[in-house]
């Protein structure tokens, strides 16, 4: 009884003179700063279309809604010519699962030689 009392207070001594050698922190770590020349309204903005398991891949195009003047100018990075096009990759990449990423572009007309493009980002998310 006598040992197991010695080595009991030897290990609390031990643990205290640990915990006694262990810096204080006194002040939190700094809070990471965010930038404040963020600039909101230039960010592209992005639809996620959640499609669900059992969905034919057939039907996976016409769930992106174009409104007029818009076109799907690539498919996960890679320009199409066209929107046929874009549809068979679209039907070939829902097959696959997974998800796809769609750049939209919309002409915009500022005169007979000038016209600018706005462009928008589609995530369809497969089941």
């Amino acid at each position: 009884m006598l040992v197991f009392r010695s080595v009991t207070t030897g290990l609390l001594g031990a643990c205290l003179y640990f915990i006694l050698q262990l810096p204080a922190q006194h002040e939190p770590p700094p809070l990471p700063q965010v930038a404040s020349s963020i600039n909101w309204q230039r960010s592209i903005p992005v639809t996620v279309i959640d499609v669900a398991h059992g969905v034919p891949a057939m039907t996976v195009p016409s769930l992106v809604e174009l409104a007029p003047g818009e076109r799907i100018a690539a498919v996960d990075d890679q320009e199409v010519g066209n929107d046929l096009t874009a549809g068979a990759v679209i039907h070939d990449r829902a097959r696959d699962g997974g998800f796809i990423d769609l750049t939209i572009e919309r002409s915009l007309d500022q005169g007979a030689f000038d016209s600018a493009t706005a462009t928008r980002r589609v995530l369809v998310l497969l089941h």
